[in-house]
C-alpha cells in the first residue's frame, strides 16, 4: 500500500512541476505546452507499468482485483495531489489562466459547425467554468485515464507467466 501511495505522490507531483514550469518557461499558453503535457500521461503509465510489477514479483500469484485496487490507488494519490496543485496554480500562481482557457474554448467552438442549440448549450458551459469546477475535472481526466491504462496493463502483468525450472531452459 505504501508503495502505491507513494508511486502516486511522484506521478501527482510530476505532473503539477510539468504544469508549473512549462508556465515558469512561458510555454504553457502555446502549442509546445499542450503538447509536452502529454509526457505526464507517458509518466502515469510508466509508473502504473512499474508498481504493478513490483506488486506481481513480490505476489507471483495476485488476482487481477488486488492489482486493478493496486493502480487505482496510485491514480488516486495522483488526481488528489494534482488538483492540489492545479488549484493553488489558479488561485495564486496564475488566477487568469482560466480566462485564457475560456478564450481558447470559444475559438474552438466558433470553429465548429453546429446547429444554434447545441452552440448555446456548449458556450453556456464554457462561460459556467469556474476554478473549482476546472480543478475537479482535471481529477476526473486523471482518475479515467488512470482506470483506462491500469485495466490493460494490471492484465497484461496478471497473465505474465513466470517460467522457472527445466521448461524456462
Amino acid at each position: 500500500m505504501i508503495l502505491n501511495v507513494m508511486a502516486g505522490l511522484v506521478v501527482g507531483l510530476f505532473a503539477t512541476s510539468l504544469f508549473w514550469g512549462l508556465h515558469f518557461l512561458g510555454e504553457l499558453r502555446s502549442s509546445l505546452g499542450s503538447q509536452a503535457l502529454w509526457a505526464a500521461v507517458l509518466f502515469h503509465a510508466v509508473t502504473l507499468v512499474v508498481t504493478l510489477w513490483r506488486q506481481r514479483s513480490r505476489e507471483l500469484d495476485i488476482p487481477f482485483p488486488k492489482l486493478m485496487a493496486a493502480g487505482l490507488v496510485v491514480t488516486l494519490v495522483a488526481a488528489l495531489v494534482s488538483g492540489l496543485g492545479t488549484w493553488i496554480f489558479m488561485a495564486w500562481i496564475d488566477p487568469g489562466f482560466l480566462d485564457w482557457v475560456k478564450e481558447q474554448s470559444l475559438a474552438q467552438l466558433a470553429e465548429l459547425s453546429l446547429d444554434e442549440e447545441q452552440r448555446r448549450a456548449q458556450l453556456e458551459a464554457v462561460e459556467a467554468s469556474t476554478p473549482s469546477s476546472f480543478v475537479v475535472q482535471g481529477m476526473i481526466a486523471v482518475l479515467i485515464r488512470g482506470f483506462l491504462l491500469t485495466l490493460p496493463i494490471a492484465a497484461l502483468i496478471r497473465l505474465r507467466r513466470v517460467r522457472s525450472g527445466p521448461e524456462a531452459l
